[in-house]
């Protein structure tokens, strides 16, 4: 009697096949949550589009028609340093990935639409690794952070510099896992890097607090776990430090002469912080408050926070305390600190004390951090309801509810954002270079046309309100004049050539003069001859009698060792990554 053929078994699938899939997924839920802004790939977009399109403009420009990397703005406030404003995206990694192939309008929409993809990835990855909930649930959690009013709100408006805020969750499970894998708390570091390049001036030093928050939660909860969390959190700073260093030289020499400390009297109530998690609509005027409706809505819904307070509810089972209780610390700073400036001895007022803080005043933008927190507390909850409907004996109807409730959180999620993101309707970007001489036009109006500045080659003597106290000359001459004169009037100097960077002109003095080029002026520049000066706010260069031929430019000399640190440590990190990745691969 011969045995019948063996029952075919089936193999799983590889690791990276649920890596694809999970990131497939998470790109297409993006593109479908910004498809207004994809509707038309050249339309641009409202509010404070028009001041961050502007930088990815000048940077675009300064490649594709000069061949430079922009240190210099010269299309701003009559001409600003582009290194050393903190809000400047443009020297990251993500910017010439997607400027120079897709140009600044279109790289602009792809920017932000894989931070978000990144956010709900990363998210789903957190809750299924560290919460051990059901994919159904993971992908709820990853929903409500991502899909959030929030992110709906900031990015349609504007504020593409929040995008990295989507990696929180990414940073907190790196954190985590750094702990018993002190490597991967590199992956920290490189987020916080990533954030702050690309101008992440609010979400570095918010998810910086909520880290510090965790971690001493943790040190609390498990004094060896907060050591070893400690360990992760000083291998992710230092990293963060070292990748960055590029653009932190340069940022910290501009604050220190131009100090940014901005006063911050917004304060909200706590009852008002349900409205803002649960309103679906609400006029732009919020009374009482200094900032309209898009610094506070962060909608996530009713059956979001009920699913947050069933999940809060876990602490309570033994064995599953730690993270639960980690996420209600975080939702209650974040919160407390959302509520700004409600008395003195408030969370927010006592955080301004330090530095960094001292310039931030917008207290509601802590209301990502606490979704993320409701959005881990809201998948516990649901797969918590899922094991309440099924039990033990029936699975298939825990896993039908908690995909139901996921999808029904999914759509009302869409519902309520798809309105606040189709606002993508500016005019495109006019590429009509006006002139091969820079002019200073006033007049123009500046919240529809700064973005368009570069193309044009023009810049403008107003300047983005609320950003850098950028200094603006009152000796800008405006319109169609010389670009560069002598202040005397002696000589007549000639332009030869311009770019972002460099000014170059031919001039022939009988006696000593100063020869002024009409740009603010800025310590980083330097000249071939004569020396800089500062003359009534421009830029100037003293020279000595006789025939000059000069060149001035943004001088980038300073901080190349600041340079030389990040391309090292960057070096490093990639050695370390493939040599990491080899080892694995060998057979133990």
């Amino acid at each position: 009697m011969t045995a019948g053929p063996s029952p075919r078994v089936r193999s799983a699938p590889p690791a990276w096949f649920g890596r694809v899939v999970l990131a497939a997924c998470a790109i297409v839920l993006s593109v479908s949550y910004l498809w207004p802004a994809f509707r038309d790939p050249e339309a641009t977009g409202f509010g404070d589009w028009q001041m961050v399109h502007h930088n990815w403009e000048t940077a675009y420009v300064a490649l594709t028609r000069y061949g430079e990397v922009a240190r210099y703005d010269p299309f701003h406030c009559g001409g600003v340093s582009a290194v050393g404003n903190p809000e400047n995206g443009t020297l990251a990694p993500t910017y010439f990935a997607l400027a120079l192939p897709f140009g600044p309008t279109a790289g602009s929409k792809l920017f932000i639409a894989l931070h978000l993809a990144f956010g709900f990835a990363s998210a789903f990855t957190y809750l299924r690794r560290l919460a051990d909930v059901p994919h159904g649930a993971a992908a709820a959690g990853a929903a409500l952070f991502a899909g959030s009013g929030f992110f709906a709100w900031h990015l349609a408006g504007g504020h593409a510099t929040f995008a990295p805020f989507a990696f929180l969750p990414a940073i907190a499970l790196a954190l985590r896992e750094g702990e018993t894998h002190p490597a991967r708390a590199l992956v920290a570091g490189a987020l916080f890097a990533l954030a702050l390049v690309e101008g992440g001036t609010y979400p570095v030093p918010y998810m910086a607090v909520d880290v510090a928050v965790i971690t001493y939660a943790r040190a609390v909860l498990s004094p060896p776990a907060g050591l070893r969390a400690l360990r992760a959190v000083a291998i992710a700073a230092l990293s963060a430090l070292a990748l960055s260093a590029y653009r932190l030289g340069p940022v910290l020499a501009t604050l220190r002469r131009l100090p940014r400390t901005i006063g911050s009297v917004d304060a909200s109530r706590p009852s008002e912080l349900l409205m803002f998690f649960t309103a679906r609509t609400h006029d732009w005027r919020v009374p009482g408050h200094e900032f309209v409706w898009p610094e506070y809505g962060t909608y996530l819904g009713y059956p979001a926070l009920a699913l947050a307070c069933l999940g809060a509810l876990t602490v309570a089972r033994r064995g599953h305390r730690t993270l639960p209780t980690l996420h209600l610390v975080g939702l209650g700073v974040a919160c407390a600190l959302a509520l700004g400036n409600a008395g003195e001895f408030h969370p927010w007022p006592l955080l301004r004390a330090l530095p960094v803080f001292d310039s931030l005043r917008v207290p509601s933008r802590f209301l990502v951090v606490a979704s993320f927190h409701l959005a881990v507390l809201a998948a516990l909850g649901l797969a918590q309801l899922g094991a309440l409907a099924g039990g033990r004996r029936h699975p298939r109807v825990a896993h039908v509810v908690v995909w139901a409730l996921a999808l029904g959180i999914a759509v009302d999620l869409a519902v309520v954002t798809r309105p606040i993101v189709d606002r993508w309707d500016g005019a495109p970007i006019d590429a009509t270079e006006r002139a091969h001489v820079r002019v200073v036009q006033a007049g123009r109006p500046y919240d529809t046309t700064v973005a368009s500045n570069p193309r044009r080659n023009e810049s403008t003597v107003a300047c983005y309100v609320g950003a850098m106290n950028w200094p603006v000359s009152p000796a800008l001459r405006v319109g169609d004049v010389p670009q560069v004169f002598d202040v005397s009037a002696a000589a007549r100097p000639r332009l030869t050539a311009q770019t972002v960077n460099t000014t170059r002109f031919e001039v022939h003095l009988e006696r000593p003069s100063t020869i002024a080029v009409n740009l603010n002026h800025d310590p980083a520049f330097v000249a071939s001859a004569g020396r800089v000066v500062d003359h009534a706010g421009l830029l100037a260069v003293a020279l000595p009698a006789g025939h000059h031929r000069v060149v001035v430019r943004h001088d980038a000399t300073p901080f190349l060792p600041h340079l030389a640190l990040s391309a090292a440590t960057a070096g490093a990190l990639v050695v370390f990554g493939f040599a990491r990745a080899r080892r694995r691969g060998r057979p133990a």
